[in-house]
């Protein structure tokens, strides 16, 4: 039988030099880090989510991993009697609210043609980026 292995000591070690490089090394190391990754998954739906940088990956763990707005959609996309539905995503970021609830959508039998998004976002370089998809 394997013994466990004490990565207390690698854990130390990994703190001091974490500790000794300056944040902007960091930040850049993880963006490449993230480049090279090139996270991306396939929702059951066709849709495809991408993870880009740390920031995403907060954004994909509080939509996808934690459910937090599941509850919130389910109540939302109850039955509609054949008519339209309406998703509007205040604060769009990189779509992941819009995403899940597409998805949601989907996965509830609610043809694409009877569903509109609308996806608000102030920062421009972002705005360009939601537009292109």
């Amino acid at each position: 039988m394997p013994r466990e292995l004490d990565y207390s000591a690698l854990r130390r070690l990994l703190r001091a030099v974490r500790r000794a490089v300056p944040a902007g090394v960091r930040r850049r190391v993880r963006s490449l880090l993230f480049q090279w990754l090139d996270l991306t998954w396939p929702l059951d739906t066709g849709l495809l989510v991408r993870v880009d940088h740390y920031g995403d990956w907060v954004g994909y763990n509080e939509v996808f991993v934690r459910g937090e707005y599941d509850e919130a959609l389910s109540l939302a996309l109850e039955p509609t009697d054949g008519r339209r539905v309406h998703i509007v995503d205040l604060g769009a970021h990189v779509g992941f609210f819009t995403l899940r609830a597409v998805d949601a959508c989907r996965r509830g039998g609610l043809a694409d043609a009877r569903l509109a998004v609308t996806a608000v976002e102030a920062r421009a370089v972002v705005f360009r980026k939601l537009r292109r998809v």
